[in-house]
């Protein structure tokens, strides 16, 4: 039986492996964004929110300070039937600053909203933005440099959770970080698997033609879904990361495990819907690496070599996940948080499965849903 159950281990170490060489491979592929002085791309900016009082007025500060010209940028931010005073404050600062930022309502979820502000735009790309994300000057300037060199659909831009101080809290930190590092390695070697919407570039003609993304009973995804629709119409090199620290959108980590876990939970759950492609075949390849190292450690007592064989399978997922964890880390500015990775290794397995199993009965809750 621990043979069989050896050679089931070596075969998914080396799977998973090959996955995670393959997203190193292409994090490095990414090229850098060239600091181009050449504004030729105007851009529509779409902020849907929904009770944001506390962090709309540092995000009206960052739109303030955007280094573009100001007659090639749009920014429409789109009320979600905000409960609080977020629409209030960002009427307010039109009137009292003489703003052309276009405040719009929307009734629905979040993707309504979103299908709203592409709509409303105007210009020939479209930045999507979370209303609780600090959002750096020269961002526009990267994209635009970007779009320079390479014609394509969309554009995954790098996103981070603002440090926190507690364990948990640089767990989330590191968690993120390697969600986003990974994606932007699969889209190096051709495998776009993932983006953000907290910071995500896309055609606006485009997007007018997914209406069915934004536009299903699916509450959220639109950032997966929409991803997924470019890959199958124009193909994976229609899809680039922005590699430029210039442009790192930072967010706060949710500010509970409870929030973090329905945060998860919302993400996990949607992916029932995914067709079968590198996005679920990626996700089926970390779950099976981590539901093996769950096992193994579960049938310890029946004898210890299982328990010495589950060590060997983290301790080899660790070695082989430091390499991009190394790399990503010194570029989002998270080197600090590495020294924990022993410890976050240990424990990602069961945080897998237990989110990905949980998801299969219960898609989490949205902010302030009963």
């Amino acid at each position: 039986m621990f043979s069989i159950i050896l050679i089931i281990s070596i075969s998914m170490a080396g799977i998973y492996a090959v996955f995670i060489l393959l997203f190193t491979i292409g994090w490095n592929k990414n090229k850098r964004a060239k600091n181009e002085q050449e504004f030729v791309h105007s851009f529509s900016i779409i902020i849907p929110f929904y009770n944001e009082q506390e962090n709309i007025p540092n995000l009206l500060i960052d739109l303030e300070k955007l280094d573009y010209p100001r007659s090639m940028v749009e920014i429409i931010m789109i009320n979600n039937e905000s409960t609080d005073e977020s629409g209030d404050i960002i009427r307010d600062y039109i009137f009292e600053n003489d703003s052309k930022i276009r405040l719009h309502n929307s009734i629905g979820g979040k993707k309504d909203a979103v299908w709203k502000g592409i709509n409303e735009s105007e210009h020939d790309f479209v930045l999507s933005i979370d209303a609780d994300c600090r959002v750096p000057s020269k961002i526009l300037q990267q994209y635009n440099s970007l779009l320079l060199s390479s014609k394509v659909k969309m554009v995954s831009g790098p996103v981070v959770f603002a440090a926190k101080d507690s364990f948990w809290g640089k767990f989330m930190e590191f968690e993120f970080m390697s969600l986003v590092a990974s994606g932007a390695g699969a889209i190096g070697v051709g495998m776009p698997i993932m983006a953000n919407a907290a910071n995500m570039l896309f055609d606006r003609k485009m997007a007018l033609e997914a209406e069915h993304v934004f536009i299903s009973e699916q509450e959220s995804g639109d950032d997966i879904f929409l991803l997924q629709y470019v890959v199958n119409k124009y193909g994976a090199k229609s899809v680039s990361f922005l590699k430029s620290e210039d442009a790192i959108v930072v967010t706060d980590a949710p500010d509970s495990i409870k929030s973090w876990v329905n945060q998860r939970l919302r993400w996990t759950a949607k992916s029932k819907s995914y067709s079968i492609n590198a996005t679920s075949i990626t996700a089926l390849v970390i779950l099976s690496y981590s539901l093996l190292a769950v096992i193994l450690i579960s049938m310890s007592y029946i004898n210890i070599k299982f328990l010495l064989l589950a060590f060997a399978v983290i301790a080899f997922k660790t070695i082989v996940d430091l390499p991009i964890l190394y790399i990503s880390s010194g570029f989002f500015d998270k080197k600090h948080i590495l020294k924990y990775s022993i410890f976050f290794e240990i424990i990602y397995p069961f945080y897998v499965v237990i989110i990905a199993f949980t998801a299969l009965f219960y898609g989490g809750k949205w902010k302030d849903e009963a």
